[in-house]
């Protein structure tokens, strides 16, 4: 009898003890796949920043580029616009980006980079006169143009708003010479070497611009050159 009841308390003990391994068993075993789960959480984590640093530091290099032309070609330029015949006309361009460089060494937030490449363009003034000895200013006519965003590949520039009568092409140049209207496209080659330095860092502030202007009423094309001032 005694030893029936040994052995029923020996049982008794077994079981408890093999009861108390498997809670400690599951304890480890939930230990570590919460410790695994934390581990892969914080490596995600870090690679999503990782992941959006370098996003960031791409499109600020982007961003930077795009500034180094804006930069370059920001400025007044003053010079003569063919007319009809034997006249000429004095014309003015100011070229404003709407915003600044970023200069600053901190990595910042995406949204904030692409609401600068999204609300970075040039405002710009044109203004044209008669260029008439004896009569200076003479008769004028101008147009402001906003949100203009230019071709970085090629450097050309389309000015157009709905309330000018007028359409200005514009490239860069490496001298104000007027174009002719017929070879006024052979520029585009100059300006896109120009660009394409500009975004390279190989190229500082633009002298020169040349263009062509398209009036809405009429075939005739305007051509003009135009020299920093400013």
């Amino acid at each position: 009898m005694q030893t029936q009841s040994f052995r029923v308390v020996v049982g008794v003990l077994l079981m408890g003890g093999t009861l108390l391994g498997c809670q400690q068993g599951d304890e480890r075993l939930k230990d570590k796949a919460k410790l695994e789960g934390e581990t892969n959480a914080a490596e995600q984590i870090k690679a999503e920043k990782k992941y959006l640093e370098d996003r960031s530091k791409e499109m600020e290099t982007d961003l930077a580029r795009r500034q180094r032309f804006y930069t370059a070609v920001s400025g007044t330029y003053v010079g003569t616009m063919k007319g009809r015949g034997d006249d000429f006309f004095k014309v003015r361009l100011i070229f404003t980006a709407s915003l600044p460089p970023y200069k600053s060494g901190s990595i910042r937030a995406l949204d904030e980079i692409v609401s600068d490449l999204n609300n970075l363009y040039f405002n710009v003034q044109v203004l044209q006169w008669d260029d008439v000895p004896g009569t200076p200013g003479g008769v004028a006519f101008g147009c402001t143009f906003q949100n203009v965003r230019p071709d970085l590949v090629t450097g050309q520039m389309n000015l157009v708003g709905q309330d000018c009568a007028s359409l200005y092409a514009v490239t860069l140049a490496d001298t104000s010479q007027i174009p002719t209207a017929e070879g006024s496209h052979f520029d585009r080659d100059v300006s896109a070497k120009l660009a394409n330095a500009i975004l390279e860092n190989q190229e500082g502030p633009i002298r020169s611009l040349k263009g062509v202007r398209h009036v809405t009423k009429g075939a005739t094309i305007f051509p003009f050159g135009v020299d920093r001032v400013d």
